[in-house]
C-alpha cells in the first residue's frame, strides 16, 4: 500500500496515511493557501498556471527560458503544467499554439511550484513543524522526487519545499508501480488523476471515488481487485 497526492493533495495523502489528524490537515491546507496568496499579492504580479500537452521536456525548458515561467508539474514525457506571471504565460501559450500543442488554462490564481513562491516555504515549514506530524505506517510519495517516505522530518521538508519546486507526478506514479501497486483508487474530487494512472499503466485496475455511490462500494471494489490479483 502507498499514497500519492497531486500538489496540495500530497498534504491530504499524509493524513490518509496516518501521519496527520484530519483537523490539522484542514488547518494546514488553509495556511498553505493563505501563505501562497500573500506572497503573490506582495509581489504585485498576478500569476497562474497553464497545461501543455505535446511538447517534450526540452521544449518546455526552451519555452520558459528567459521568462518568468517555469515547469511546475511534470505529468509525463509530453504533458506539463507551467507556472509563472501572466504576461510570461501568455507568451508561452502563443509559442505553444504555433507548435500545435494543446493548451489548457487552469483556474489557479498563483504560480504554485515555482520560484515565485520561495518566500512562502519557510513560513509554511514552521506551520508543518507545529502541526503534530508523526511517522506514518503507510508510505507517501514525495512530489518533488517521487521517493516513498514515512518519516515525519522528511515529510515536513518535502511538503515545504514543494511550494517552490517542480512536482514530478510521473515519478510518483512510477514509485507506486515499482512498489507493486496495481490497484488505484482516486479519492477525488474528479477523475483526472485516475485517468493519468490509466494512461501510464493501462494494465492496472483504476477507479475514482466518483464512480461509486457509496464508500462501501468503493471499498468492495478495492478488495475484489486485490483478491483477484493475489
Amino acid at each position: 500500500r502507498a499514497f500519492a497526492g497531486y500538489s496540495v493533495g500530497e498534504l491530504a495523502s499524509h493524513a490518509c496515511a496516518g501521519a496527520l489528524e484530519a483537523s490539522a490537515l484542514v488547518r494546514l491546507a488553509l495556511l498553505r493557501a493563505t501563505a501562497m496568496e500573500a506572497i503573490a499579492a506582495e509581489k504585485g504580479r498576478h500569476g497562474g498556471m497553464i497545461g501543455l500537452s505535446g511538447p517534450s521536456s526540452a521544449d518546455i525548458q526552451q519555452l520558459c527560458s528567459g521568462r518568468d515561467a517555469w515547469p511546475a508539474i511534470i505529468i509525463d514525457s509530453s504533458m506539463f503544467v507551467v507556472g509563472g506571471v501572466d504576461d510570461a504565460l501568455a507568451e508561452v501559450a502563443r509559442e505553444a499554439a504555433l507548435q500545435g500543442w494543446k493548451i489548457t488554462c487552469l483556474n489557479v490564481g498563483v504560480a504554485s511550484h515555482t520560484p515565485l513562491m520561495a518566500a512562502a516555504v519557510e513560513p509554511f515549514r514552521h506551520d508543518l513543524e507545529t502541526a503534530g506530524f508523526r511517522g506514518a505506517p503507510v508510505p507517501v510519495a514525495s512530489g518533488i522526487d517521487g521517493r516513498l517516505q514515512t518519516g515525519a522530518a522528511r515529510a515536513i521538508d518535502t511538503l515545504a519545499r514543494q511550494l517552490s519546486q517542480t512536482i514530478r507526478w510521473s515519478d510518483c506514479l512510477d514509485a507506486l508501480h515499482e512498489r507493486g501497486c496495481r490497484v488505484y483508487l482516486e479519492l477525488g474530487p474528479g477523475r483526472a488523476l485516475s485517468r493519468m494512472v490509466r494512461e501510464r499503466y493501462p494494465a492496472s485496475d483504476v477507479r475514482s471515488l466518483e464512480d461509486f455511490r457509496t464508500l462501501a462500494g468503493a471499498a468492495q471494489w478495492v478488495h475484489r481487485c486485490c483478491d483477484a490479483r493475489d
